[in-house]
């Protein structure tokens, strides 16, 4: 499986012009924002109103070793909320910088959240 999701990666990565990318830092700190806070996930769920793509979103997000793609308002704003919580809960637990067991430290965490807020930030018309 985690071959034809990386071939899946791959092949959308090579159509996309202009699209978001996110190491596999980032892809990492995401995921661990999800999993961190259920609650808040839960209630992003249902922005994006489609349990499938959501499942599909997170199981790349684990899977790769980065990911290009081009979002939807409605992934932006998914994606920046859950890093924006991630960093008020890394702030209020005042967790060290330790190895988080994945590999990164918190700082690397926190850099790439920072990115993902920037860069996922919703267009307003």
């Amino acid at each position: 499986m985690k071959r034809e999701i990386h071939d899946l990666v791959e092949s959308i990565e090579g159509s996309m012009e202009g699209g978001i990318e996110f190491d596999e830092t980032a892809c990492c700190a995401l995921e661990r924002a999800f999993e961190q806070n259920p609650e808040v996930t839960r209630r992003l769920e249902d922005i994006l109103d489609d349990d499938e793509n959501f499942g599909s979103f997170r199981i790349m997000l684990k899977s790769a070793e980065g990911i290009k793609f081009i979002p939807e308002d409605n992934m932006k704003t998914v994606c920046s909320q859950i890093a924006k919580r991630e960093l008020e809960r890394i702030n209020v637990e005042g967790e060290g910088d330790g190895d988080l067991g994945c590999g990164h430290t918190v700082s690397e965490h926190i850099e790439a959240l920072n990115y993902i807020v920037e860069k996922m930030e919703p267009t307003i018309s």
